[in-house]
C-alpha cells in the first residue's frame, strides 16, 4: 500500500502543438506532496505553456527573417520563477526581434513580471522594504533583496508618474459625484532626506469628501473621499493639481460651496483658490484644542473654553485668555502668548459653520485630515531610521496615490510609458551687440595723485563725453 503513488497527468495544447506533464505523489506523503506540487506544478505548466506558445510562434515567422538561435530567459511570476527558451530573429531591417518577449510584455533584462512588481510595490506602501522583501520571498519562493524592492518601487512609481503626465494633455471630463458642499482639507508632513542638499522636505497631502456617514458608535466615515499627496510642487502647481483632481471626480455644476479646513497656514488656505466656487474656511479643531491645552490647559477649563469659542467666537474668551497669562517671564508664559496670538490671528475662522448664518446648507464636521495624513504618509515615510532620496520618495508617493490601481490586472498589462512634458519655448537667437563703451579709465586715475583737482576734472570730462577723441 505504501509503495503506491498518485499519478497526475496534465496536457497542454495550442493548435497542433501539445505537451504532456506527468507528476507522481507517494501515497505515504500525500498531503506534503500535494502542497509541494501546488507551486511546482504551476511553474511546470507555465513553462510548458510558454514552450508550446514559442513553437507556435516559430512556425508563423516570416521566411525572410533570419533565425539567430535560442536564448534562455527567466521571469519571476506569481507562480514563482519560470525558465524558458525563446527564439531570436533578425528582421528585414536588420533589427533583432523577440516575439515571445513582446507577447509577454517583458522588457529587455527585466526579471520580474509586471504583476509581481505591482504586488511588491503595493506591499511596500504598508511595510518597510526589508519586510516587503522577506514577505515577497516567502510568497514567491524566491529570495528578494530590500534593494530590489526599492528599485521595483521606483520603476512602478515612475511609470505612474508618466501616466499622470499624459493627463495634463487630455481634455478634462467632469466627474459624476454630486453634492451641495465639497469639503476640502490639506496639510503637510516633513520627511527626512538622504543624499540630498537639504535634510528635510515637506510632503503636501490633500483630500476631498462630500460629508460623513455613520458606521458605528462615535464612528463616522468620509463619503466620496479622494486623497492625494505630492512632493516638490510649487504653490501654483499644487493648486492646479487639486483643481484638476476635484474636477475629474466631482460634479461642479451641482456644488454650491467649498469648505476649506486646515491648520491656518497661508499655503493651506490658498490651496483651493482654483476651484472657482464660493469658499469658507474653518480652522482645524485638532490644532485649536492643542493650542488651548498647550497654553491654558493647566489654568483654565478647556471644555468650557471650547464651547464658548466654537459657538460665540474668539471675543467670548479673549478676556479670559489675557487674564490667565502669567506676569513672570518663563517658558510657560511664552507658550501662552504664542497660543493667544495663534487664536487671535485666525479668529475669523474659528466659529462653527452652523453658527455663521449660512442658510440652505447642512454641514458635516471637519477634522479628518490628521488621521488621513497618518494613514497615507506619516506611518510609512516618517519614523525612526527612515530617510529618502527625492526620486525614491516621489516614486513611493505615486504608488501610494494609486494603490488600488496597481492591484488591478489592467495595470499589469500596461507596458513602458514615456513621460510627456510641455515643450519649452525656444529662446530667440541673440546677436552680439555692437561694442559701446560705458566708462573709460586711464592709469593716472589709480595712482596716488588721483585726488588732485586736475585728475578729477579729467575723469569727469572723460566720463561725460565717453570719447577720448572728443575730449582732445
Amino acid at each position: 500500500m505504501t509503495e503506491l503513488a498518485v499519478e497526475i497527468i496534465i496536457q497542454v495544447k495550442l493548435g497542433e502543438f501539445s505537451k504532456v506533464i506527468t507528476e507522481f505523489i507517494p501515497i505515504n506523503a500525500l498531503m506534503a506532496g500535494v502542497n509541494k506540487l501546488e507551486q511546482g506544478c504551476q511553474q511546470a505548466i507555465a513553462s510548458t505553456v510558454l514552450e508550446v506558445t514559442e513553437r507556435s510562434i516559430h512556425s508563423q515567422i516570416p521566411k525572410s527573417w533570419k533565425n539567430l538561435g535560442t536564448a534562455k530567459r527567466s521571469v519571476l511570476t506569481e507562480s514563482g520563477l519560470i525558465c524558458f527558451k525563446r527564439h531570436i530573429y533578425e528582421d528585414d531591417e536588420k533589427q533583432r526581434q523577440k516575439p515571445l518577449d513582446e507577447l509577454l510584455n517583458v522588457q529587455p533584462y527585466e526579471r520580474n513580471s509586471k504583476k509581481v512588481e505591482a504586488m511588491i510595490a503595493s506591499l511596500a506602501t504598508e511595510i518597510s522594504y526589508r519586510q516587503t522583501a522577506n514577505l515577497s520571498g516567502y510568497i514567491l519562493n524566491d529570495p528578494i533583496s530590500a534593494s530590489t524592492v526599492g528599485r521595483i518601487c521606483e520603476r512602478v512609481g515612475e511609470k505612474i508618474q508618466a501616466m499622470e503626465s499624459h493627463e495634463i494633455f487630455e481634455e478634462p471630463v467632469m466627474g459624476a459625484c454630486s453634492a451641495d458642499v465639497l469639503y476640502c482639507e490639506t496639510d503637510g508632513v516633513y520627511i527626512h532626506l538622504q543624499g540630498e542638499r537639504q535634510k528635510k522636505t515637506e510632503v503636501k497631502v490633500g483630500m476631498f469628501y462630500t460629508g460623513k456617514s455613520w458606521i458605528g458608535q462615535n464612528r463616522y466615515r468620509c463619503t466620496d473621499k479622494l486623497t492625494t499627496c505630492q512632493l516638490g510642487l510649487s504653490s501654483s502647481a499644487w493648486q492646479n493639481h487639486l483643481r484638476e483632481l476635484a474636477y475629474r471626480n466631482y460634479d461642479f455644476d451641482r456644488i454650491r460651496l467649498a469648505v476649506v479646513g486646515g491648520d491656518g497656514a497661508e499655503w493651506v488656505r490658498n490651496s483651493f483658490e482654483g476651484l472657482g466656487k464660493p469658499t469658507i474656511h474653518l480652522l482645524d479643531r485638532f490644532h485649536v484644542v492643542r493650542c488651548l491645552k498647550r497654553g491654558f490647559g493647566s489654568v483654565l477649563d478647556i471644555n468650557e473654553l471650547k464651547m464658548d469659542l466654537f459657538s460665540r467666537g474668539f471675543g467670548a474668551i479673549e478676556k479670559r485668555l489675557k487674564d490667565a497669562i502669567i506676569p513672570d517671564a518663563c517658558p510657560f508664559r511664552d507658550r501662552q502668548i504664542e497660543s493667544y496670538k495663534y487664536l487671535k490671528t485666525h479668529q475669523n475662522i474659528l466659529t462653527d459653520l452652523d453658527k455663521r448664518s449660512l442658510d440652505g446648507f447642512e454641514f458635516s464636521n471637519l477634522g479628518s485630515m490628521e488621521g488621513n495624513v497618518d494613514k497615507l504618509v506619516r506611518q510609512r515615510m516618517k519614523g525612526r531610521g527612515m530617510s529618502w532620496s527625492i526620486r525614491g520618495a516621489r516614486s513611493l508617493l505615486a504608488v501610494i496615490r494609486h494603490k488600488e490601481l496597481i492591484k488591478s490586472q489592467a495595470f499589469a498589462q500596461i507596458g513602458h510609458v514615456e513621460v510627456r512634458t510641455l515643450p519649452r519655448a525656444k529662446a530667440p537667437k541673440k546677436t552680439a551687440p555692437e561694442w559701446v563703451a560705458n566708462t573709460y579709465s586711464i592709469p593716472v586715475f589709480r595712482i596716488s595723485a588721483e585726488s588732485n583737482t586736475w585728475v578729477q576734472l579729467l575723469k569727469s570730462r572723460l566720463n561725460d563725453s565717453l570719447s577720448i577723441n572728443t575730449f582732445f
